[in-house]
């Protein structure tokens, strides 16, 4: 063999070894993507799990509270209630998500209480409320909060019995 055809053919060996090296470096490369990737999804689904699980606390925990607990958007629509909001609405838990809180509620009422918090001019607000359903029971204090972190704004109304006064609790034992 002459000079020049053998270091084309060494050079031709040599392009072919360097070619499969780099075939097995990039299979290799995706063997260890691919572990990643089933690693990472691994990790969402205990995450997800976990996610879950927490949600479901979650919801346990505020449908056991004794004081009712109400989601509301910016046109007063009801996102969420607990079982006690829904019981001193008068309404069944099944009924109450999506529905305008403003009609449960004594005549304007609802306003009163956005009045203040949703168009910005205070950070929170309590008013007396007097569901319709229970008109004639004592009215609740309705204390109503924004949701941090919620876009579009949500609201957060908490139901509770006024607290009487010594004097006052006294008066009602007669």
């Amino acid at each position: 063999m002459d000079s020049d055809r053998l270091r084309a053919s060494a050079e031709k060996e040599l392009a072919e070894s360097q070619g499969a090296e780099n075939q097995w470096r990039i299979i290799e490369e995706l063997r260890v993507h691919e572990i990643e990737l089933r690693l990472q999804n691994e990790e969402l689904r205990e995450t997800q799990e976990l996610f879950e699980c927490l949600c479901q606390k979650y919801k346990f925990l505020l449908n056991h509270l004794p004081y009712g607990v109400l989601v509301i958007n910016r046109e007063g629509i009801i996102l969420e209630a607990n079982l006690a909001a829904c019981q001193a609405l008068g309404i069944p838990p099944t009924q109450v998500e999506n529905r305008p809180l403003a009609p449960l509620m004594a005549s304007g009422q609802m306003e009163q209480i956005f009045s203040q918090v949703i168009h910005g001019a205070a950070a929170e607000g309590t008013v007396h409320f007097l569901p319709r359903a229970h008109s004639t029971e004592a009215p609740l204090d309705a204390h109503i909060q924004p949701i941090p972190a919620t876009d579009p704004a949500e609201f957060l109304i908490t139901l509770n019995r006024p607290r009487l006064s010594p004097l006052q609790s006294r008066h009602e034992e007669r």
